[in-house]
């Protein structure tokens, strides 16, 4: 179980101060509910600033990414990439695509 933030603010609309108040406030939350502390968060929006993961890295031990990068062992546990589900697929070359790719886009646009 993971943390989205509190309010799902995009973090580029707040200050650093707030960003870090969403991830306290919501890791509290989550606790409260789970009964132990969430271990990932991922920021809403895909919305990060320079400097975030280790504001994350305060309340969290991974932070995710929707950057669509592959994971290997060298890859810092607070910047893990990950696919955002885009929905029920049109078709099987669709969907084909999105899990190859990560994306539905056709390559070059």
């Amino acid at each position: 179980m993971g943390s989205h933030g509190h309010h799902h603010v995009p973090r580029c609309n707040i200050s650093p101060e707030a960003f870090e108040e969403e991830l306290s406030r919501s890791a509290a939350e989550l606790e409260q509910v789970l009964g132990e502390a969430p271990r990932a968060f991922s920021y809403p929006f895909n919305s990060h600033l320079p400097g975030d993961a280790e504001l994350c890295g305060r309340h969290y031990l991974q932070v995710a990414t929707v950057d669509a990068a592959l994971v290997t062992p060298a890859t810092p546990a607070l910047d893990l990439p990950r696919f955002t589900w885009p929905g029920p697929h049109a078709n099987r070359l669709r969907r084909r695509r999105w899990l190859s790719t990560g994306t539905l886009a056709w390559p070059g646009r």
